[in-house]
């Protein structure tokens, strides 16, 4: 259709018209941005859209953000897709385009099913979505598509950690590069309690058998998980017996798509082994596997002991050659749950006849029972064929009634019409003063649309500002980052001058501490000589002193001696005798 901006004024004025518009499906055009706008600010005041779908429309970041805004204050819609296919007019929402879910999931309680597969969001834009989902601890989303954004291992180890708390039922995550680790998370989250997803599609996710090991065994533990995909992934190695098993103790998936997986003759042994004890898988797709005859004897080995509950069996593209098709056909005859679809029945005629041509013409008589099968099949398509033209001549019959009831309603159309006149001249009224109004309303349009570039103008003005003060505030820190590094490097150097002359201090403290040990062994030497001079003094003073009181005695006598001279000479000249001493 090629629907641009324009077209979404027009489609937002016929909603406006007409409030029983429920969905809007517009997908592969060309609305942009400025359109995506446009709608968002009708969503904010619908109440009555449910369903909102403008995949491939060449939406980036600000028409994503812009949508995505909107449905925080919409309280109907359930289903919004912004996906993106592969070739024109593709959206590009990147991680910034998605960043409103981060407050949209924590609050809106109506979002149901969220498709932004192929915008390239990667693990930054689901880290947005897990954040919004723990918030509010989301309970509504039931349906999550987030396939081909270049998603790996680190953001699945995100989504491991909070997707037990939510009510996700469907997730795709197709051609993510998860490779081992994503898987291994994946296998750890099913092995989980509590989980309601039933379907997971692992397309092309770039996981080998290494990674497929913890995968198998969630699958063991797992009994909510009804549809699994895991096509155009490399499974071929020896954890396959691990799948087999995780068949026999699993009971609660129904359709399993092993798609170009590289399983050959080896890997569908290992299936069909675990198909044995399965009673519950219904759908089972092994197109593309290289399965050759060997797989093919096996294949109809099952079917012919109707011990499973297989209802679709897609074998296409694989080797089974002429014997492998023969013995799967005889399993058919005998197999009571695999269906045809009637689409298939001419050409599974004309085959026959093209077979039974073929065995009469060599002449084979092996293959005369075979031949005899195939009369009986073609016996029962020819009566398959008159009961399809049994049901033809019924809907003959059916389109002559509705011939009569559109006779009828052709007389009620004409007695209709000329009160139809009446009703149109007032509508042409009515329309003539619509067109006052909707011209009114462009020019308010056109109004409201200037505001916008100018606010939008002055905005980027701000913007402008700010970037430049945050580049001198960028320069200003650098100056301050300069600074610190030369103050570090002061302190550095103090830090290292100091240490040295702590380092000699302590040199000289011990030098001193030495010299005072020195100086008191020397001062206690002195003394220890002093000691033996005074006692090698002492008797010398004695002998002095000796012979100093000896002097003393002989003045004192020499004294003596003269005061009794001079006495005896004083008698004498008295006359009196001198006494004797």
């Amino acid at each position: 259709m090629n629907l641009g901006p324009i077209s979404a004024k027009v489609l937002v004025r016929l909603m406006q018209q007409n409030p029983n518009i429920s969905k809007v499906i517009i997908p592969k055009n060309q609305i942009g941005d400025e359109g995506a706008k446009i709608i968002s600010r009708f969503i904010m005041k619908n109440s009555t859209l449910v369903a909102l779908d403008l995949s491939s429309n060449e939406l980036t970041s600000s028409g994503g953000q812009a949508i995505f805004n909107a449905l925080g204050y919409n309280n109907s819609i359930i289903d919004v897709n912004l996906s993106s296919f592969e070739g024109l007019n593709r959206n590009t929402l990147g991680a910034k385009g998605v960043q409103p879910l981060k407050t949209v999931l924590a609050y809106n309680l109506y979002l149901t099913i969220l498709n932004v597969s192929g915008n390239f969001i990667g693990n930054k834009g689901l880290q947005y979505i897990c954040e919004g989902l723990q918030q509010g601890q989301n309970q509504t989303l039931m349906k999550l598509n987030i396939a081909l954004n270049e998603i790996t291992g680190d953001g699945i180890e995100i989504l491991f950690k909070i997707f037990p708390s939510t009510r996700i039922r469907d997730l795709n995550l197709a051609k993510n590069p998860l490779k081992n680790k994503g898987i291994k998370f994946i296998g750890d989250l099913l092995a989980k309690g509590g989980l309601v997803l039933e379907s997971l599609n692992l397309q092309e996710t770039q996981f080998t058998h290494q990674g497929a090991v913890s995968l198998y065994s969630g699958i063991k533990r797992n009994n909510k998980l009804k549809n699994l995909i895991l096509d155009d992934n490399n499974l071929q190695g020896r954890t396959l017996n691990e799948l087999s098993q995780a068949l026999w103790t699993n009971a609660s998936v129904t359709k399993l798509s092993l798609e170009n997986c590289q399983l050959q003759d080896n890997g569908c042994l290992y299936l069909m082994d675990g198909l044995e004890r399965n009673m519950y898988l219904k759908d089972l797709n092994l197109k593309k596997n290289s399965i050759e005859q060997q797989g093919a004897i096996r294949i109809a080995k099952l079917l012919e002991s109707n011990q499973n509950s297989l209802l679709n069996l897609n074998l296409s593209e694989n080797r089974l050659g002429d014997f492998g098709g023969l013995m799967i056909a005889r399993a058919f005859q005998k197999n009571n749950c695999l269906t045809f679809s009637p689409k298939y029945l001419t050409q599974i005629n004309k085959l026959s006849h093209d077979n039974i041509a073929k065995a009469r013409g060599d002449q084979c008589p092996i293959q005369q029972l075979e031949i005899e099968n195939l009369i009986k099949t073609n016996q029962q398509i020819h009566q398959v064929k008159l009961n399809i033209e049994k049901c033809k001549v019924k809907k003959v019959k059916v389109e002559s009634k509705f011939k009569v009831i559109d006779d009828r309603y052709e007389m009620l159309s004409k007695d209709l019409k000329s009160k139809f006149s009446v009703v149109q001249e007032a509508s042409n009224q009515l329309t003539n003063i619509q067109r006052d109004l909707d011209f009114q309303e462009q020019k308010v349009d056109e109004r409201h649309l200037k505001l916008l570039n100018e606010n939008e103008k002055m905005f980027k003005n701000e913007q402008r500002k700010f970037f430049k003060a945050c580049k001198e505030n960028e320069k200003t820190i650098e100056e301050l980052r300069e600074w610190r590094e030369q103050l570090r490097r002061l302190k550095y150097e103090k830090n290292h001058e100091r240490q040295q002359f702590v380092g000699t201090l302590e040199d000289l403290n011990k030098k001193l501490y030495g010299a005072e040990m020195s100086y008191q062994a020397l001062f206690s030497e002195l003394q220890k000589q002093k000691a033996a001079l005074q006692k090698a003094i002492e008797p010398e003073q004695a002998v002095q002193e000796i012979m100093e009181e000896a002097k003393e005695e002989e003045q004192d006598k020499k004294t003596i001696k003269r005061l009794r001279v001079k006495k005896g000479k004083k008698s004498a000249k008295k006359g009196a005798k001198p006494n004797k001493v």
